[in-house]
């Protein structure tokens, strides 16, 4: 189903085939953890999105300093940082900070089960 998401995107011309074949990457290594199936939905649309907007150079808006301090507070935050660390080095293009801190809510929500 994720996959078949990302595939949609990809034909419509929302995204390209690297930003496809990074989060079917993606997909492929996360989904052994077990997620639930709507939050690596919502995840995976987010991670597809993103990466497509920073490689068209387009603006990547700032978390809300109120909700990243949540973030940062979150139980799973440590392990979360480790996840994104696999993530990055996979992404086809740099990813910046601002970004970084909506992808760790997201995967932080992920391991909140």
């Amino acid at each position: 189903m994720l996959k078949q998401r990302i595939e949609i995107l990809k034909t419509s011309g929302v995204i390209d085939e690297d930003v496809a074949l990074f989060v079917n990457d993606i997909i492929d290594e996360f989904s052994s953890k077990n997620f639930n199936e709507g939050k690596m939905e919502t995840f995976t649309t987010h991670l597809a999105m993103s990466t497509e907007r920073i490689k068209k150079n387009e603006p990547v808006e700032d978390l809300d300093d109120v909700i990243w301090m949540d973030v940062k507070n979150n139980e799973n935050f440590e392990q979360s940082k480790k996840m994104f660390e696999y993530l990055k080095l996979k992404s086809p293009v740099p990813i910046p900070n601002s970004e970084k801190k909506f992808i760790l809510m997201h995967i932080c929500n992920l391991l909140q089960g």
